[in-house]
């Protein structure tokens, strides 16, 4: 029998969305995430963007 897949659609690329991302992920491991922003690259963390030039934390 075939299982029903659940798509689940974010709005948005922020914080908040990356939280809803990994909240749906842990109960749901095989359905697909679609994030929609506005910006032309994946989601980052903005506050660790100074700590990234500064050389306090890598990349990843």
């Amino acid at each position: 029998m075939k299982m029903l897949s659940t798509t689940y659609a974010i709005i948005g690329s922020g914080p908040a969305a990356l939280f809803a991302a990994e909240a749906i992920r842990k109960r749901d491991a095989e359905g697909k995430l679609l994030m929609f922003g506005a910006e032309g690259y994946p989601p980052y963390s903005r506050p660790l963007t100074s700590y990234y030039l500064a050389g306090l934390v890598p990349k990843e």
